[in-house]
């Protein structure tokens, strides 16, 4: 079988929705299907006549080059391809999977000879968007398509905005590279990392009150990191004791292993990677209760789940973890067996079967 992927951009990093996109590939690729992967430069030739020009440049530059996605090993069986806008293509795929919005958005200005669906794994996005954006995005995805999600939540969303053929399709995570290495029970008590993002929906602010928190209650007796995208605020990155800016795949596995807990403190999130990542690494996870947990987390069995919002119960879930070593111990052990189902060749089964083929 023959399959175009549309791609909403292209990402300078391979974390998050890319990730998704990129291993949804290669396992299709693992089952003898050719997929064929294609990035716009840009949403459409809606922008200045030099801004379109600057989109053409730059598809024509990535596909000269020898390795046009550097931090990426395409197997044999997938290509990228790279356009100005996804506008204009003609498709004789026998199927086509549109990822995200704007990829099912841009389907109405493509000729599409085979099967198509969508596959939508956008929940915060549409939860905090303005009203213009927000119907925007609710009008791509009541376009007739076949509907894939990748978690509870987004397909609670996309049944709520009237979606009729909602599939949920949850995409996998690298289990076999977030895996145990050091014990649970060898790990120091008060090793706890963070997602350091700036947007206002993965609550900066709640993060920042949540570390002070925990400063002022155990001092130097917890050792807290993070992770992010790009520089933090020093009101963040001053009360950790190292931050990690954009780490390999393998240098984030390590210092998962490295770590007794792991804290969440995002308001809204479509799937949440780095929990389930972390809880398969045999970290004992506090989240909050933003939608994308409900996936894979369970309150008091896999992980702790507070109110979202709230430094104080973020911490004092926290605080709670680093005091009580037995029921720390406890949801460790138990984490990494029960985002087994997230391995990425089943996530492929999955996908085939929702596809329908």
């Amino acid at each position: 079988m023959k399959v175009a992927f549309l791609l909403p951009n292209y990402s300078g990093h391979v974390v998050g929705s890319t990730s998704v996109y990129y291993n949804f590939a290669r396992e299709l690729a693992a089952r003898g299907h050719l997929v064929d992967v294609f990035h716009p430069g840009s949403e459409g030739a809606v922008g200045s006549p030099l801004q379109n020009l600057r989109s053409r440049l730059w598809a024509v530059k990535k596909s000269l080059l020898a390795k046009p996605v550097p931090w990426f090993d395409f197997p044999y069986g997938v290509r990228p391809w790279f356009r100005p806008w996804l506008e204009g293509l003609d498709l004789g795929h026998d199927f086509v999977v549109a990822f995200s919005w704007k990829a099912v958005e841009a389907l109405a200005g493509i000729r599409v000879r085979g099967e198509a669906v969508g596959y939508i794994v956008e929940y915060e996005t549409w939860a905090e968007a303005d009203p213009a954006r927000k119907a925007r995005m609710e009008a791509a995805y009541r376009n007739g398509l076949p509907m894939l999600c990748s978690s509870k939540v987004v397909e609670s969303m996309l049944h709520e905005v009237g979606v009729s053929d909602v599939r949920l399709c949850v995409h996998g995570v690298d289990i076999e590279l977030n895996r145990v290495r050091t014990p649970v029970e060898q790990r120091a008590p008060g090793r706890i990392g963070f997602p350091i993002r700036m947007e206002p929906v993965k609550s900066p602010e709640v993060l920042e009150a949540a570390l002070r928190l925990l400063r002022a209650r155990f001092g130097t007796a917890v050792s807290l990191w993070g992770f992010g995208h790009g520089s933090a605020p020093a009101a963040i990155v001053d009360l950790l004791d190292d931050y990690h800016v954009h780490p390999s795949d393998s240098s984030l596995a390590a210092l998962y292993d490295g770590s007794a807990i792991f804290a969440v403190p995002s308001r809204k999130e479509g799937f949440g990677m780095p929990a389930a990542e972390a809880m398969s690494s045999g970290c004992a996870v506090v989240s909050t209760d933003n939608g994308g947990i409900s996936t894979f987390g369970v309150d008091g069995e896999n992980c702790l789940i507070v109110p979202a919002g709230s430094p104080d119960a973020l911490a004092d879930a926290v605080g709670e973890l680093v005091t009580d070593p037995a029921r720390r111990i406890g949801l460790a052990h138990r984490a990494p067996d029960s985002v087994r189902f997230l391995r990425w060749t089943e996530a492929g089964e999955r996908l085939v079967r929702r596809m329908g083929v």
